[in-house]
């Protein structure tokens, strides 16, 4: 539920279910796992939809591991801000700052070196994120007024628009653990999952979102000193030139001016985060953590367009009782560095009522209050506080 905005055509609430499967299966040297999941929900029905989060099958042998599927990959560290972690599309509507990822169709090949491993992997399918519809809440993208909102574009690797799905796209990674240190670094090239351009023609009222083709070099760290934990999380990132016929035909928006269509320009982005925890005699156990991103190499309004948190801190605390009901409580607080009075304040609490049954309740709240002629950032989801409780059976 949410605080109601006086917008007959938006939903402030919603009532329905969401369920997935997983089955994993190993006959050596065979393995396969399968995870769909899926929302149906009464009140709202563009936020129905079904995914693949994984459905693989995979070859190991000697020190090689294949596998050939829908699959899920993890390349961060920190709690809230994820400039490496580009691998997967996400379902948007939900947490922005953790979305659900998507299965990514791909291949990987993985051989361990000393105690890591370095894998390769090819995607042949343009996986693009899926956006809430404008009846939802959650929806930070605004068609601007006259305009409707047609299919999506998206650039091949010379920077034209793709006539299908399908296209190369490609990665590898390197990781390595040592004691209490552990160290991921990447290097991508893929249909961009982190932003979007709106495109629109002057002389017609259908709006298209593009997009871009990327190139990603980064990493991820984390290191264990007693109590403390030090993460870091960075990426350079570089868009492939837009095709001149796309720079002929359309405009795009900044800050709701239209503007001619060029790529953003080469950045870099970092990520780092601290956390310090304790436990009590009784075993409860406290946490409390910091982190903050920033974007380089690019002026404020570029930064804006490319990222909500463009130049963000967060602050929590969490608090595990560590008993049989695994109660949890996580309290966070994001606020701006560069767009003041602007907030998004999350307290959630999570616990199991028997060996199948759990709960899980959150209370959101953001306030961000419009600066310009267009929304920008957090802008969109202004008031859009949020309540909900999730009831969850294991089978």
């Amino acid at each position: 539920a949410f605080e109601g905005d006086g917008d007959l055509a938006t939903k402030d609430y919603g009532l329905g279910m969401f369920s997935r499967v997983k089955h994993s299966a190993d006959f050596k040297p065979m393995t396969s796992s399968f995870r769909l999941a899926g929302r149906l929900d009464s009140v709202d029905s563009s936020r129905n939809f079904i995914y693949l989060e994984g459905m693989w099958v995979g070859f190991r042998y000697w020190r090689f591991y294949l596998k050939a599927g829908s699959q899920l990959y993890n390349w961060t560290a920190t709690e809230a801000f994820h400039p490496a972690d580009q691998m997967n599309s996400r379902n948007l509507d939900s947490n922005i700052e953790n979305a659900e990822k998507i299965g990514e169709p791909s291949i990987s090949l993985e051989t361990e070196i000393y105690k890591g491993a370095l894998t390769v992997y090819y995607m042949p399918y343009y996986q693009s994120p899926r956006f809430p519809f404008p009846s939802n809440r959650l929806s930070f993208f605004k068609v601007p007024t006259g305009y409707s909102l047609g299919s999506p574009l998206k650039l091949d690797a010379n920077g034209s628009v793709s006539s299908d799905d399908y296209g190369h796209q490609g990665a590898v990674s390197f990781k390595q653990a040592f004691g209490d240190f552990d160290a991921q670094v990447h290097f991508l090239s893929n249909l961009s999952r982190n932003f979007a351009m709106p495109l629109f023609q002057p002389t017609g009222n259908e709006l298209k979102i593009l997009f871009l083709r990327q190139q990603q070099a980064g990493g991820n760290l984390q290191y264990v000193i007693g109590p403390w934990i030090i993460k870091t999380e960075f990426a350079y990132r570089a868009y492939t030139d837009i095709d001149n016929a796309i720079s002929a035909q359309y405009l795009t928006f900044i800050n709701g001016v239209p503007a001619p269509v060029s790529k953003p320009g080469n950045h870099f982005i970092g990520a780092f985060g601290i956390e310090y925890g304790w436990q009590f005699n009784n075993g409860l156990e406290a946490t409390v953590l910091a982190e903050g991103q920033r974007y380089f190499g690019v002026d404020k309004i570029t930064r804006q367009r490319l990222d909500t948190f463009q130049y963000d801190l967060l602050l929590g605390f969490r608090l595990a009782w560590n008993d049989l009901q695994d109660k949890s409580l996580l309290v966070t607080v994001i606020g701006d560095m560069e767009r003041r009075e602007e907030l998004l304040m999350n307290a959630s609490y999570s616990q199991r009522i028997t060996e199948q049954w759990s709960l899980s309740a959150s209370i959101r709240r953001v306030i961000a209050k419009q600066k310009g002629g267009f929304p920008v950032g957090l802008e969109a989801l202004d008031g859009a506080n949020q309540y909900s409780m999730n009831l969850t059976r294991c089978f």
